[in-house]
């Protein structure tokens, strides 16, 4: 996305890489997802829905894996969405998941955080390496 007559975002203009924002750090991302659940607004994408029909996975699930879950990569910076990207993996009733969140760029990361739940699946357990 470029930035537009206004300053706004274009959406479909890619913004040249001396115009992406710094991401936060994993600790601030952390907080940033947690106020998005008290405070802000949480999208389910459209995949995200149909992901959770068929995987039997709930909104709640999701919440439950942004408070206890680990944040395994990201953020990563989208251009195409003007957003950061991160992974957060943790166990709900037994079972492994990942859930994939995006956090929107153009929001007020302090008063009213935007994040997208993009899509969740299973992971697999992770095997401890012996020597």
């Amino acid at each position: 996305m470029q930035k537009g007559k206004a300053g706004g975002v274009v959406p479909g203009k890619p913004i040249p890489v001396s115009e992406h924002p710094h991401p936060p750090t994993v600790e601030n991302l952390r907080l940033i997802l947690l106020r998005s659940i008290e405070h802000g607004v949480i999208i389910p994408s459209d995949h995200f829905n149909s992901r959770c029909t068929e995987r039997g996975f709930c909104w709640l699930d999701a919440e439950v894996l942004v408070e206890e879950g680990t944040i395994v990569s990201g953020p990563d910076y989208d251009p195409q969405f003007h957003s950061f990207q991160c992974e957060i993996e943790g166990r709900i009733d037994g079972k492994s998941w990942r859930l994939v969140t995006a956090l929107d760029c153009n929001s007020d990361y302090l008063k009213s955080p935007r994040v997208i739940l993009v899509t969740v699946h299973r992971s697999r357990p992770r095997r401890v390496q012996r020597k």
